[in-house]
């Protein structure tokens, strides 16, 4: 077997190829290049956000004031995650390169590596402390509070960390059911039909993220079951992409830029041939940890709909 390469060309295309996938985790867990497989980390204290200095008028011959930052702190390791997939020899002559062949096996590996990404983020979402459940599911025919159910959220959000909350995750299905929504249509004139995710944007004063793709969430061996990664649910948080060590940020992707970790773009893609079973590889890699950074920045809704 020879030695795997990374592939910087390839690695490329991967980046923008993740990047346009139907997927939210990204987004709400930005990511964080770090030198360091290990370290602690800077855990968000709002006192930092909040505690503005109101007299900074420097006195000749004087020094300036400084920040002084209250820090806590928790620990990140990145860890080790990757699939590959061998391409036969024989297969390998049926695309018109090698490199279009390498192409099409980086894509599959590429989306189960961001998918289970997606996975580990939404189970912090869902270990969130702030939630609720729509008292009217955001399907009904009347009497929807969808507005306001989110406001209450921001609400609690804003008191939490000093800031409102700029980003909305969505499943596909909740998604769809708020672009039919009366209540939502109610603020536009003569709109017969769904609105679009600008329209949503412009009445729920939020950036909307929707998380659509489906995996087989059946035991294995067992008939298939498509599902939703996200199921009945939505999250609202505060998330920015920053290199910031300090900034707020409801979650952060700690990634291991090192030549074996996941490279500065968040993921890597290696390939090489292995003789033994007479195939060409790709691999995709990703050396990261996920963390919350700052809880009070998620607001979590379970059973959102009917």
């Amino acid at each position: 077997m020879k030695t795997p390469l990374l592939n910087p060309l390839l690695t490329g295309i991967a980046t923008r190829y993740m990047a346009s996938l139907p997927l939210a985790g990204r987004r709400i867990a930005p990511v964080l290049n770090t030198q360091i497989h290990a370290a602690a980390y800077y855990v968000f204290d709002t006192s930092n956000f909040t505690d503005i200095p109101t007299d900074i008028r420097r006195a000749p011959s004087t020094g300036f004031k400084r920040v002084k930052s209250r820090l806590s702190d928790d620990t990140f390791l990145a860890k080790d995650y990757g699939i590959e997939e061998p391409i036969d020899k024989m297969e390998l002559a049926m695309y018109a390169s090698i490199f279009a062949a390498d192409r099409s096996a980086m894509e599959r590996a590429i989306r189960i590596v961001a998918i289970n990404h997606e996975i580990r983020v939404r189970n912090l979402a869902r270990g969130v402390t702030q939630t609720a459940s729509p008292g009217v599911k955001w399907n009904a025919a009347a009497n929807t509070t969808i507005v306001q159910d989110l406001q209450a959220a921001k609400d609690v959000i804003r008191a939490q960390i000093g800031v409102v909350p700029n980003l909305l995750t969505l499943p596909y299905d909740v998604y769809t059911a708020l672009t039919h929504a009366p209540e939502l249509k109610g603020y536009y004139t003569n709109t017969d039909g769904i609105l679009t995710k600008q329209m949503l944007e412009n009445v729920l004063q939020v950036e909307i993220v929707v998380s659509g793709d489906l995996i087989n969430t059946a035991a294995e061996g067992q008939a298939a079951d498509l599902g939703g990664i996200w199921d009945d649910e939505a999250f609202l948080s505060y998330s920015q992409e920053t290199a910031d060590l300090k900034a707020l940020n409801f979650a952060r992707t700690f990634n291991w830029t090192a030549a074996g970790g996941s490279g500065p773009s968040g993921v890597s893609t290696f390939t090489y041939d292995q003789d033994e079973i007479d195939s060409r590889v790709v691999r995709a890699r990703q050396y990261t940890d996920e963390k919350v950074v700052a809880a009070g920045a998620g607001y979590y809704f379970s059973n959102v709909l009917n």
